[in-house]
């Protein structure tokens, strides 16, 4: 069975002294469960356009760009972050509501456990914050709203590589699915698994877990 990705406390250590609010941080000090004998396959293919990300400036009300910037990032005071550099995926959900997920761009809050990666409901309510790496196979997103949707808000899936799949070919990631709890205003963890990718015309081959 491969291992599921986390990120050890350790390396995020460094990460949380310099995020003076990160209180909603997932997956530390523990596990995800894989679900037994479960594979599911990814066809690669364009990617949705509510999947993509933007200039936040162009589309985050300007007192939640100011709100996330100061909740993530620790200003020693001659070193800001460009607001328009930060990227934002915007995710509408089927009855309304919206949350963004932020991509500060850059390597100040990254380190070895990746990127800093927070979202936000529209009332400003950080929902999750990730430390994440990008290095997909091509064409397979990072984040990837669902139709599926919990307290009015998409369900969200969330891929990392997988540690146990060939780096040079990569045929697997490990997929992630969070959904939005009310009454706690975050988005947790309902299942994780790992995922096939296929290209269009490829013969699916099954993956035992």
């Amino acid at each position: 069975m491969p291992q599921v990705f986390t990120a050890p406390v350790s390396a995020l250590a460094g990460q949380l002294n310099r995020l003076p609010r990160m209180t909603k941080l997932i997956g530390l000090g523990g596990s995800f469960l894989l679900m037994s004998g479960l594979s599911l396959k990814l066809i690669l293919g364009p990617d949705p356009a509510t999947n993509q990300f933007v200039a936040a400036h162009t589309v985050v009300p300007k007192r939640l760009l100011n709100q996330a910037i100061a909740e993530n990032y620790l200003d020693p005071g001659n070193d800001p972050l460009d607001q328009k550099t930060i990227e934002v995926m915007k995710v509408s959900g089927q009855s309304g509501p919206t949350f963004y997920i932020f991509d500060f761009q850059t390597p100040k809050l990254c380190g070895i456990a990746g990127c800093l990666y927070s979202i936000y409901t529209r009332k400003g309510d950080r929902a999750l914050s990730l430390f994440l790496h990008t290095n997909l196979p091509k064409g397979v997103p990072l984040f990837q709203a669902e139709s599926q949707t919990s307290s009015g808000l998409s369900c969200l899936l969330v891929r990392q590589p997988d540690p146990a799949a060939d780096l040079q070919n990569p045929a697997t990631v490990i997929a992630t699915q969070y959904c939005y709890q009310h009454g706690t205003q975050e988005f947790i963890s309902q299942v994780q698994y790992q995922e096939q990718i296929l290209r269009p015309g490829e013969e699916p081959t099954h993956t035992s877990l």
